[in-house]
């Protein structure tokens, strides 16, 4: 999954998004409440996929939850381990989870595909689904449009995306929707949320 000029570019502007945006209290209290109860039900050991500067690592493990971030921006990582040391990082993107088969009862990817064109973006969810047990649940969070196109995102060109093919792409990777959540935000843009589980007793993606 090739996202390196998106990692070069928030690594360049590391400190700057970690001042604007690398605290809970950045997040939007909907998005909080979604995320927490998400992970309040899951019976494991979560990961958070692209954690970015680890807020939302540190927010679950304050929670209690036995979690861990993975990040490719090595700026990140640097930046995660030295504001929270209680909690566990890792360096790496979504492929460094292939070896990770059935390990996590929770993957969270908060935004953190948004910069993957589609064909990348279903590959990336294949192997998040391929690293939750049965019975694992993944929450992940995008922007939303009429359809997916590209547009100019403040670090890296990002995509919005409808909600039909993110569903779509969920499904074929071997996963059952849950739940999804719409709401617009400050900048009007529309953001979605999608819960999706693994059915107990299989092992993922479909062909």
């Amino acid at each position: 999954m090739n996202s390196g000029p998106a990692i070069e570019a928030y690594s360049r502007r590391a400190e700057d998004y970690v001042d604007m945006l690398g605290s809970i209290e950045s997040v939007h209290a909907v998005d909080r409440a979604l995320i927490a109860e998400w992970a309040r039900v899951a019976d494991g050991p979560l990961i958070d996929v692209g954690c970015g500067p680890g807020h939302l690592t540190e927010f679950l493990r304050e929670q209690g939850h036995n979690v861990r971030g993975i990040e490719p921006s090595s700026a990140f990582v640097y930046s995660a381990r030295s504001r929270f040391p209680g909690c566990e990082f890792w360096l790496g993107d979504v492929a460094a989870l292939r070896d990770e088969d059935g390990r996590f009862a929770g993957v969270l990817a908060w935004y953190s595909l948004i910069h993957l064109p589609p064909e990348e973006h279903a590959e990336a969810l294949r192997t998040l689904s391929d690293a939750l047990r049965p019975g694992g649940t993944m929450l992940l969070g995008f922007f939303v449009g009429p359809r997916t196109e590209i547009f100019d995102h403040a670090i890296a060109p990002a995509y919005f995306r409808s909600i039909d093919d993110v569903r779509d792409q969920v499904r074929a990777a071997g996963l059952d929707i849950v739940e999804t959540h719409t709401r617009t935000g400050d900048s009007h843009r529309q953001h979605s949320a999608v819960i999706a589980s693994k059915e107990l007793g299989t092992k993922g993606r479909t062909t």
